[in-house]
């Protein structure tokens, strides 16, 4: 299942909301209201319930997916935070609630995985460069 959740998330069509939205979070990031649809953030919810859930396991989603989340959460959480806003906006604390819960997972994965005894998070640097490589993404032009 996750190797079908890959290649969803590798598909044109997703690959078209990743760089829209990952632009947007380099470059308009003002203008971003998380309570609209960004498709892109919403697959990373939805893998994020599965795994709540246990249907997708822990350390294949963070081997899977944690280098795309965490730039777009970390991001999501500077200040202003995106988040904290939509939750105020909307008046739910329940908002991007499986993507926070997710993120959180993954740091402990991660922390096993790299051996450490705390999660570092990426720098600033490497979260616009991972923003970036999303802006760059190459899009087919096949039908």
């Amino acid at each position: 299942m996750v190797s079908e959740l890959v290649n969803a998330f590798d598909s044109n069509d997703i690959r078209v909301h990743r760089r829209i939205f990952a632009n947007a979070l380099l470059h308009e990031r003002s203008k971003i209201d998380l309570s609209r649809d960004y498709v892109a953030l919403q697959f990373l919810e939805e893998i994020a319930y599965m795994t709540r859930r246990g249907v997708l396991d822990k350390g294949m989603v963070w081997n899977s997916f944690f280098w795309f989340l965490e730039p777009y959460y970390l991001s999501l959480r500077q200040a202003p935070d995106l988040i904290l806003a939509v939750r105020q906006q909307e008046q739910s604390r329940t908002v991007y609630r499986e993507i926070e819960w997710l993120y959180k997972e993954l740091c402990k994965v991660s922390v096993k995985e790299d051996g450490l005894s705390e999660y570092i998070p990426i720098a600033k640097e490497k979260i616009t460069k991972r923003l970036l490589d999303e802006t760059n993404l190459v899009i087919s032009t096949d039908p």
